[in-house]
């Protein structure tokens, strides 16, 4: 039976054979990453396929989403891809990802806290940036306005 579920396991295989299919013309280095990357998107659609298909529950497509988050948040990616040209990775990516857990926490039964939020968006993107610039020496947008 076709609910939500398995169409976005279908979905994710249909993005992790494209992302295989398109690594085709790289060298083996340079396609050894996102291929893993790939691998791991289609062994989780196919495990999230079967429970979604063994699952006795059945429900209506896409019932319980609410559309007017999902639009927000759409809105706010790419906004956050807008931003990171102007203002950089890291400032963007904080500004992103506090909105981001405000906007997900709102659905819960604590009332949101926009501290919580911005504290696990200061650490989530430091991490990133740690990871990024000093264990792969990739250098990550500076923005626009910081002279990158």
């Amino acid at each position: 039976m076709l609910n939500s579920t398995s169409i976005s396991s279908f979905t994710f295989l249909i993005l992790a054979a494209a992302a295989w299919y398109m690594t085709g013309d790289l060298t083996e280095l340079g396609s050894f990453f996102p291929r893993v990357i790939a691998v791991m998107m289609g062994l989780f659609a196919i495990i999230q396929l079967a429970v979604s298909l063994l699952q006795k529950k059945k429900e209506d497509s896409f019932s319980g989403i609410d559309a007017k988050r999902v639009i927000t948040m759409i809105l706010g990616i790419v906004l956050y891809v807008i931003l990171i040209i102007f203002i950089g990775f890291i400032l963007s990516g904080v500004l992103f990802l506090a909105f981001f857990f405000w906007n997900l926490e709102r659905g819960g039964d604590k009332s949101p806290s926009m501290a919580r939020s911005l504290i696990l968006a200061v650490l989530i993107t430091g991490a990133f940036y740690f990871v990024f610039h000093y264990l792969f020496l990739v250098p990550l947008p500076a923005g626009m306005l910081f002279g990158g």
